[in-house]
């Protein structure tokens, strides 16, 4: 099986997972993806997030928490509802690492917990941010996507 066959498989992976509803498919490659690195022992367990806003570049869409290493582990999709497989550009990345970062960086905010919804997904893992930011002893950024990296990169 080569890369565009495989791609195909699992786009239609994700679309049986996902139902009719085309807007679930990202949160649904989100939860396949972490399900994937804990079968790997990358990650013990993940918790679905699903926070964005746009406007102000915050972005986290999974997470977990290792209770014996105090490492976090943020992620951040970039699906591609697409048959084709796309290129994903180093800038691209660096956009998506930097809202991670940023959603981190706000979490240490009173105010942003403060306005953050207490149904969101992501508000548990705010207020464990916030309240908990001195057990944090690392954390970890990682970028979940079915597009293929541009080979014009030469690092992360």
């Amino acid at each position: 099986m080569n890369i565009i066959e495989y791609h195909e498989e699992f786009i239609q992976d994700i679309l049986a997972r996902s139902g009719s509803e085309s807007n679930f498919t990202e949160a649904v490659f989100t939860e396949r993806m972490c399900e994937f690195l804990v079968d790997q022992a990358v990650i013990e367990n993940f918790t679905y997030a699903g926070y964005r806003n746009s406007v102000r570049g915050i972005r986290v869409d999974a997470w977990d928490f290792n209770n014996d290493t105090e490492a976090l582990t943020l992620f951040v999709s970039d699906f591609r509802f697409s048959n084709d497989v796309e290129r994903l550009s180093g800038a691209e990345v660096t956009r998506s690492f930097k809202r991670l970062e940023k959603f981190f960086s706000e979490c240490l905010n009173l105010n942003f917990l403060a306005a953050m919804e207490e149904s969101a997904p992501a508000y548990d893992l705010a207020r464990m941010i916030y309240e908990s930011s001195a057990m944090i002893s690392k954390v970890q950024f990682f970028l979940l996507s079915n597009a293929q990296l541009s080979t014009r990169v030469d690092s992360i």
